[in-house]
């Protein structure tokens, strides 16, 4: 994988056939994606089928960047959606999301992505309450998992602040990193998106490409918008991260618009422009 290269989130191809949407994502000229683990059918999380699946990514020339681990019955539509069912807060689903989450992290170590990434659910204000250790121990077990496995776990951002973030990670202890989205941050209207990235910079392994407007009032999500158009401080964000050495990728993320591939070629000429801007200073 090449400095800084320019990939995209799987499923932001809209198609819904993974060997398909991996085709039409070398064919936009991509060679990294980041895999969404529900995004591939669960006959390729076998051995013999991570096997299989290694050798699509390699006939393709894509490498995976890591695998995004995407929980059966998780909801997006509004907040207390999203605090009801995402990740490891919710109790009843405990069980089996952690067991998915191992499965997960064996495909992508068979694959080859030196991460996982997840949203661990909506962070608790009060490290004591019940939700934030059941977080805690469950992001902990996970990350410690990848450690004995060769990866790394990096948690994204967006349903707590840069700083609530931070501390809950130092209280992990088990070395877990970031995927760093700033759009999110102004989506879920948690917190200003260079704060956050000042914050956690030293932890970020793995960066969304995304933009969006904030909620227009409470208890919603905002409403994302193509590139350089809303709130998230692309530019900015990118050009401290390049400048502070950061060597991952840039990973579109991007569900805005009728042809989402018309989208992503836009998203791509924006982030390659802008950064060849970077190259010169």
């Amino acid at each position: 994988m090449k400095r800084n290269e320019i990939g995209v989130f799987s499923t932001c191809t809209g198609i819904g056939d993974i060997e398909k949407a991996l085709t039409a994502i070398r064919e936009l000229g991509l060679g990294v994606v980041q895999l969404q683990s529900r995004h591939i059918p669960h006959v390729y999380y076998s051995r013999e089928g991570a096997r299989k699946f290694a050798g699509i990514l390699e006939d393709l020339g894509i490498d995976a960047s890591s695998l995004c681990i995407v929980h059966e019955g998780e909801r997006y539509d509004d907040q207390d959606a999203v605090e009801r069912t995402v990740g490891y807060l919710p109790p009843d689903t405990l069980s089996k999301r952690l067991e998915y989450s191992r499965s997960c992290v064996d495909f992508a170590v068979a694959i080859g992505a030196p991460f996982v990434t997840t949203h661990m659910g909506v962070l608790p204000k009060t490290p004591s309450a019940p939700g934030y250790q059941r977080l805690l121990r469950s992001v902990r077990e996970v990350a410690n998992y990848c450690k004995k496995a060769g990866i790394e776990l990096a948690l994204e951002t967006g349903q707590e602040t840069g700083t609530e973030l931070l501390e809950f990670i130092i209280r992990v202890g088990e070395g877990v990193k970031v995927n760093f989205d700033g759009a999110n941050l102004i989506l879920y209207g948690q917190d200003d998106p260079l704060m956050a990235l000042h914050a956690l910079r030293d932890l970020i392994v793995h960066v969304h490409a995304k933009d969006g407007l904030p909620p227009t009032r409470p208890g919603l999500l905002g409403r994302e918008v193509p590139l350089g158009e809303g709130k998230a401080e692309v530019r900015e964000i990118v050009r401290v991260l390049v400048v502070s050495g950061y060597a991952g990728p840039f990973i579109m993320e991007i569900y805005s618009g009728i042809d989402r591939l018309l989208e992503l070629r836009k998203g791509k000429s924006f982030l390659e422009n802008y950064l060849a801007t970077l190259s010169t200073i």
